[in-house]
């Protein structure tokens, strides 16, 4: 577990020094992913068909290159995660 590089840059309130912050771009300036360090690995098991399923709905909720476009033109995308979460009791 840990913060990617690239999110420790673009934090204002990172509380390194100017030479540690361009330490960390010029290492960042040879990573070979367009968002810098981040990266995430997911392995899916389980019966093939429900497998394809779940990945298929998965890749689903990725951004398109047009998406990709606009956020960093500055389009702020909706959240679609809820803000009430309710606790289930026995």
């Amino acid at each position: 577990m840990g913060t990617w590089r690239a999110a420790i840059v673009e934090d204002k309130n990172n509380g390194l020094l100017d030479e540690e912050i361009k330490l960390l771009k010029e290492k960042l300036s040879k990573e070979s992913g367009r968002f810098g360090d981040r990266c995430c690995d997911l392995t899916v098991i389980g019966d093939k068909e429900q497998v394809d399923r779940f990945t298929d709905k998965l890749k689903s909720c990725f951004l398109t290159e047009e998406e990709i476009s606009q956020w960093r033109n500055g389009l702020v995308f909706k959240d679609p995660w809820p803000t009430n979460i309710v606790k289930l009791s026995k």
